[in-house]
């Protein structure tokens, strides 16, 4: 009798350390999936910046010498547009506060890959 518990409790010990070892390499999987993900974002995120950086620089000197052309001078025209890259400053920094929380709601959405609750599904 005492060999049957013994190999009862071996037995099951074995099948708990193989269903822990087995969990924390789905938990492993899942982080590297949610990591490789994340960085593929931040990836294709940092290509898209590039790029819309310098369509903004050259939509910015075409701008500037449109201005400087109403303007009648190149100095005036390029301060102009200062001006409103700067007026394009203070409203971000007016907005600060909402734009991070609509970015850290998305970071955290895509770690933990829910979808947002709709207005139908608040009702239901």
């Amino acid at each position: 009798m005492e060999s049957q518990s013994s190999s009862f409790f071996t037995q099951y010990k074995e099948r708990i350390e193989q269903y822990v070892q087995n969990r924390l390499r789905l938990i492993q999987l899942q982080l590297t999936q949610k990591v490789a993900e994340v960085s593929s974002s931040l990836a294709w995120l940092l290509l898209m910046a590039m790029v819309v950086f310098f369509l903004m620089m050259s939509f910015s000197i075409m701008l500037g010498y449109y201005f400087a052309q109403l303007t009648g001078s190149v100095p005036l025209g390029f301060a102009c547009l200062t001006g409103v890259y700067l007026v394009m400053v203070l409203m971000l920094y007016a907005f600060r506060k909402s734009i991070r929380k609509k970015v850290k709601d998305s970071v955290i959405q895509s770690m933990l890959d829910t979808k947002p609750e709709t207005h139908e599904s608040q009702q239901s």
